[in-house]
Formats: C-alpha cells, structure tokens, sequence
C-alpha cells in the first residue's frame, strides 16, 4: 500500500507537470510520522522517497514542511522544521521567497 504523503506528492506534482510553466515547486506539509493507512510502514516510506526523487526527475522541485516534527530530514533532501506554531504562514513564505529570488531553498531544518 501506499503511503498517503506519498499519494499526496503524487497527485500534485501530476497537476504540476501539466502546468505550461518553466518551474515548478511543491510544498509538502507533515505533522509527523509517515502514515501508512492500510500498508506497513517499511513500504510507505519506500513510497514516499521513490515518489520524491521521482518528482525531482519529473522536474518538480519539492520542500518537506514538518510541523512541530523533525522527521521530514529523513525523506525530503529539501526540508524544513517548523517549531514554533506561529511560523506556520511566515516560515513558508521565506522559502517561497528564496526560491523565487535566489532561485534556491533553504537545506536543512530550521
């Protein structure tokens, strides 16, 4: 079975790649754990990171968001912890602007 992050990556990067844009970007937000629903843990993490560097190779480039949990470093190459609650709209934000300006994100938790 599949995980449901790594069904929600899927379905928004096939709404991406058929967006006649030169760049895309997702954002995935987590509150913790990959959830397997009715798969075990073991596949659904396979899932998730198969469906991450898919997406990289779709052309997709996809940020992990943790909310209040650090455990997006383990599957996203680009990540961000977000500790504080109220961070949860500016923290985004930031990132959106360092990608758009910089042309990069920010590697690594914060």
């Amino acid at each position: 079975m599949n995980a449901l992050e790594g069904e929600a990556l899927r379905f928004g990067v096939q709404q991406l790649i058929n967006q006649p844009k030169s760049r895309k970007v997702m954002f995935l937000f987590s509150d913790g754990e990959v959830y397997p629903g009715y798969g075990d843990l073991g596949s659904c993490q396979k899932y998730l990171r198969s469906m991450i560097k898919a997406s990289e190779k779709a052309g997709v480039e996809v940020i992990g968001f943790g909310i209040k949990s650090d455990h997006v470093k383990h599957y996203f190459p680009k990540h961000v912890v977000i500790n504080n609650i109220e961070d949860l709209v500016t923290q985004p934000l930031r990132e959106l602007e360092n990608i758009l300006r910089k042309g990069q994100t920010t590697r690594g938790s914060k």
